[in-house]
């Protein structure tokens, strides 16, 4: 039950580990606070924040300083809002991102929009959010609109 990014900060220890792959703080009370407080830890490649009080649209100019990530779980938080240029930009940093988890949170179907710039994804799960209407374009006969925006 951890909280608060002082508790990561105060840990000047883990701030050290500048080879540290793999952080995992999930099931914990920690707010969108402690990404920030990772930023020194450029070198992982798997972050895992389900399960705590990470509140807002998602975090993406937070997120982009982390070059090397390759599966990122943000699942069971409380995560939202619709992407903006600014978000496509900062995503477009995560080249390796191969595996991002989302479900259980209250993301509409427009945050797809932005992860359609992380060429590297080949697992995506976004179970239990708010997301309705269909995926395939009638109109433009795509699968996976979000993929091929307009």
């Amino acid at each position: 039950m951890l909280n608060g990014a002082e508790t990561v900060q105060g840990s000047i220890n883990l701030l050290r580990l500048k080879k540290l792959e793999r952080l995992d703080l999930g099931s914990n009370v920690f707010n969108r606070s402690i990404i920030q407080s990772l930023r020194f830890l450029k070198s992982l490649k798997t972050l895992s924040l389900f399960d705590n009080f990470l509140e807002g649209s998602f975090p993406a100019k937070e997120l982009s300083v982390f070059e090397e990530l390759e599966m990122l779980d943000l699942s069971d938080n409380q995560l939202n809002g619709s992407p903006t240029v600014q978000d496509f930009k900062c995503l477009s940093k995560l080249k390796h991102l191969e595996v991002l988890d989302l479900g259980r949170n209250n993301f509409t179907r427009e945050i797809l929009r932005s992860l359609g710039t992380l060429s590297a994804l080949t697992s995506l799960k976004l179970d239990f959010n708010q997301m309705e209407g269909p995926l395939y374009d009638q109109g433009n006969a795509r699968f996976f609109w979000f993929l091929h925006p307009k």
